[in-house]
């Protein structure tokens, strides 16, 4: 079943991502992709466009051309088929998203602060 949200508040946002199996982010174009990095969290296998927000944040393996429909349709059918390939993503996801808590961004924001007022 493929369903199609919206804005929804932050509990219907757990709630859907509790229950989702890929998440699909076929951006035409992406600055900070902060709904990925929510469905990463949660372990879930994201399949994306080759767009520079996703490139930090995803695997070559998972990204897909823009605008691209037979791409997005092959990658969906490998996770749904290959359960090695999904676990790994599920896992490599869950640690990806460990970048990204508060107090790992903290620390990076004042190592980078830190770093700059020595060089200035």
């Amino acid at each position: 079943v493929i369903k199609l949200e919206g804005i929804l508040n932050r509990k219907a946002v757990i709630d859907v991502l509790s229950k989702t199996d890929i998440y699909i982010q076929p951006s035409l174009t992406e600055g900070i992709p902060r709904a990925t990095i929510e469905a990463l969290s949660f372990g879930i296998p994201v399949v994306a466009t080759k767009l520079p927000g996703f490139y930090e944040i995803l695997n070559d393996d998972v990204l897909i051309d823009v605008s691209n429909s037979e791409q997005l349709a092959d990658k969906i059918f490998q996770l749904l088929n290959d359960i090695e390939f999904y676990n790994n993503e599920v896992v490599r996801n869950l640690t990806m998203a460990g970048n990204y808590l508060n107090v790992n961004l903290h620390k990076r924001r004042c190592d980078f602060y830190s770093h700059l007022r020595v060089s200035i």
